[in-house]
C-alpha cells in the first residue's frame, strides 16, 4: 500500500507524491500534475477506483475517491487559471 500526498500548487504544476509507507520518508513516484493531465474515476457499482495520467488508483470507499478527484480537480483548476502560489498562512490548519 502506498500512501499519497497531494502537494499544494505552484504557478504551472502541483504533484501527486507517492510514499512507501506511513512514514513518508522514501519516496516511490512522483506525479506531476499540469493543466492537462488528466483524472477521471473508473465507472462500476460502488467502485473505489480512479485514474490520473496513466496511473490506477484505489481509494478505501467510493467517498474516498470522491474527495480525491475533487481535490485534484481543484489543484487542476488552480494551475490552469496561475492562481498565486499559497503562503504558510495559507496552508495552516484552523486551530
Amino acid at each position: 500500500v502506498l500512501f499519497c500526498e497531494l502537494n499544494a500548487h505552484s504557478e504551472t504544476y502541483s504533484k501527486l507524491v507517492l510514499y512507501e509507507n506511513e512514514l513518508c520518508e522514501r519516496i516511490v513516484i512522483e506525479i506531476v500534475i499540469t493543466e492537462k493531465i488528466v483524472c477521471h474515476d473508473v465507472v462500476g457499482i460502488n467502485c473505489s477506483c480512479f485514474i490520473v495520467d496513466t496511473h490506477h488508483f484505489a481509494s478505501q470507499t467510493p467517498s474516498e475517491r470522491k474527495l480525491w478527484l475533487r481535490a485534484l480537480s481543484n489543484v487542476k483548476v488552480k494551475v490552469q487559471n496561475r492562481a498565486p502560489i499559497p503562503t504558510d498562512q495559507d496552508r495552516a490548519l484552523p486551530n
